[in-house]
């Protein structure tokens, strides 16, 4: 529409939009308007009824043996408590061309126990659990963590 031709009145129906909760009745009117039959509740929660009644032996007896039977799963599916470990986490900053070496496992180790052994809080490098590598945010610098096995 262009600003030279003029605008047609039209009516137009109010629209309110809101959230409230749907029964069944309104659920039944949506499904009538889209021509879905009423009684189609596959997505709908299905009623429940609750009755009263006095339980017989046998009844109660299979109750009590569910509930045993339930409890000796839950005990024998109880996990070995495992030891816990602990280690000490010591941070170093590494700047240099020969920081660029430490893609490996295997290097990491190799630098740790070249440059950094005698600083750590181990008698030797069968106490280094882990040795990661991050890059930081000077140019050329890794921030170098070593785990350390704490001997108890």
């Amino acid at each position: 529409m262009t600003e030279t031709e003029p605008r047609v009145a039209t009516s137009q129906p109010d629209i309110r939009l809101g959230y409230a909760p749907a029964g069944r009745g309104t659920l039944d009117a949506i499904n009538g308007e889209l021509g879905a039959p009423s009684g189609d509740r596959q997505s709908s929660t299905p009623e429940i009824s609750v009755n009263e009644t006095v339980a017989e032996r046998d009844t109660l007896s299979a109750i009590m043996e569910e509930a045993r039977t339930s409890v000796r799963k839950r005990e024998s599916s109880i996990p070995e408590l495992v030891p816990l470990e602990i280690f000490e986490m010591l941070t170093f900053v590494v700047r240099g061309s020969e920081a660029q070496r430490m893609s490996s496992e295997a290097s990491r180790h190799d630098f740790v126990e070249q440059h950094l052994l005698p600083r750590l809080p181990v008698a030797s490098m069968a106490d280094i659990e882990r040795v990661e590598v991050t890059p930081w945010t000077a140019p050329g610098a890794l921030v170098v963590r070593v785990w350390c096995r704490v001997r108890r």
